[in-house]
């Protein structure tokens, strides 16, 4: 099958935990033509989607690809399947590949849909769930989203320590600690807003009570894909930390599955069977849930290197499956 991949640009990527790189070694092995290009290769022309995308020549484990030098102009209905695996942030350029992808959503089999990528927001996903009645508002770390601070708190949030995260944030990135819910709104108050808006208004921001349990027992990667979860792992923090993230230091530990954690992965990926997604990563802290990524999830090469299955291989086999 030919194969078009839509990530970021090759010399940017991490050969040993990139998990596009997994796939492209993977769909390559079985004798699959792969293609690679960034969200800025594509484009429209006389109504149709095209992308300027370089073949895959070879790549060894634990290195980047070797890719022809010039690249091929091609229609997106020239490949069988196309893998977006652009990371965030969610940003204008990305909706804009999404919107370009749709086009042709009907006669190309995308992993996940551009469609589901636009409708979905990975931090949006958690309160939609909530609200079709999947999960409880308490299975939920509490949230307040705002983008106009002129606008007084909520009365009950949790008094104590809180974070605050980049509604189109991620990888924990622009995540901050403060002592109070005021600290945090007193700072992002004296922020200019935006060149020539003088509404008070700024990207949007989640205030949410820091949750000390992660400390010690951390922030479980669940992996969803075709319909079922199939593996998790665990991410502690650095020492005096509270960001897990495994690109700002935190470690990846194998931890059986509570109770709790297993009854609310199986309930979203449900739910997530039911939307259309193939393919996600959920993030639970002591069973709440807190994102769940559908644009890009990483960690599968962790979870190898943990002894956990070789998700990847599944996922190669169930685009040729689907695809016949």
């Amino acid at each position: 099958m030919n194969v078009l991949i839509i990530a970021d640009p090759i010399e940017q990527l991490l050969p040993i935990s990139d998990t596009g790189l997994l796939m492209l070694r993977e769909a390559m092995k079985r004798g699959h033509q792969v293609h690679w290009c960034t969200p800025d290769d594509v484009f429209l022309w006389d109504g149709r989607p095209q992308a300027r995308a370089s073949r895959a020549q070879h790549c060894a484990p634990e290195s980047l690809p070797t890719v022809d030098p010039q690249p091929e102009t091609m229609l997106l209905t020239a490949w069988d399947t196309i893998w977006i695996r652009k990371d965030p942030p969610f940003d204008t350029r990305y909706v804009d590949l999404c919107w370009l992808c749709s086009l042709v959503e009907d006669r190309v089999h995308f992993v996940n849909r551009p469609s589901l990528l636009i409708r979905h927001h990975e931090k949006l996903l958690p309160f939609q769930a909530v609200a079709q009645g999947i999960i409880s508002a308490e299975e939920l770390i509490p949230t307040w989203l705002c983008s106009d601070l002129r606008r007084p708190p909520p009365d009950d949030f949790p008094e104590g320590p809180c974070v605050t995260k980049p509604w189109l944030g991620y990888g924990g990135t622009g995540v901050k600690k403060w002592d109070s819910l005021q600290q945090a709104v007193d700072f992002f108050a004296r922020q200019k807003s935006p060149e020539g808006d003088r509404s008070g208004q700024r990207d949007a921001i989640m205030f949410q009570p820091l949750l000390r349990e992660v400390a010690h027992v951390g922030d479980r990667r669940v992996f969803y894909q075709d319909g079922q979860v199939r593996a998790n792992f665990v991410r502690l923090p650095r020492e005096g930390d509270f960001v897990s993230n495994l690109a700002y230091g935190g470690t990846a530990v194998i931890r059986s599955i509570t109770d709790k954690d297993r009854d609310i992965s199986q309930r979203v990926g449900d739910f997530l069977a039911e939307l259309g997604i193939v393919i996600a990563g959920l993030d639970v802290i002591d069973g709440r849930l807190s994102e769940v990524n559908i644009t890009a999830p990483t960690g599968f090469q962790m979870l190898v290197q943990l002894g956990g299955p070789e998700l990847i291989s599944e996922y190669v086999d169930m685009v040729e499956r689907q695809l016949g």
